[in-house]
């Protein structure tokens, strides 16, 4: 894209939360991801001296019609609800507002960064929340040892995938749609 870019633009990349947050069984995945966000590094640097932005988006759950079967799935709303400190849905929307402002002008002095559209999910859990709606605590975070960490709980072992492949899920937050 930045071969066609004269007079500098934006390039705007799609990775995930699980660029910078792991999940069990998702491994090639997280680490493609990964990836993305540093490429979003790298080209800014090697693309600024030309006027080109280059940023990352990394959704969480989006709701769309790829992620209605895996919202169908018990418990796994009720899991992001608790991993996940805002009380809103993402939507595609959400998505695209974002993009749209990263590659306007409003947004031309940001370039190699990775921006999270995830109601806050990198911050950590949000027991306290779901705890007063009566959610039962079943994900604890990366580097938890205990007994039963790292899955949805009992009935979703580590790396289970539902809907088919690496869109529809497997482990606790996947990327579910690009925009």
């Amino acid at each position: 894209a930045a071969r066609q870019m004269h007079e500098g633009g934006s390039i705007i990349l799609t990775a995930s939360l699980n660029a910078v947050q792991p999940a069990a069984g998702m491994s090639a995945y997280c680490c493609s991801k990964a990836a993305l966000a540093m490429l979003a590094q790298v080209a800014a640097l090697e693309l600024g001296a030309q006027l080109i932005r280059v940023n990352a988006i990394g959704p969480g759950l989006v709701r769309t019609q790829l992620t209605e079967g895996l919202l169908q799935v018990p418990g796994i709303v009720e899991e992001f609800d608790e991993n996940e400190p805002l009380a809103t849905t993402t939507s595609a929307d959400d998505v695209a507002n974002l993009v749209t402002f990263l590659a306007s002008d409003d947004a031309s002095s940001i370039s190699g960064c990775l921006y999270l559209v995830d109601r806050g999910a990198k911050c950590g859990h949000a027991g306290p929340r779901a705890a007063s709606r009566g959610v039962p605590h079943a994900f604890h975070g990366p580097g938890d040892h205990r007994e039963g960490a790292g899955a949805v709980g009992p009935e979703f072992p580590v790396g289970r995938q539902f809907g088919g492949g690496l869109a529809g899920c497997a482990g606790v937050r996947p990327q579910v749609t690009e925009v």
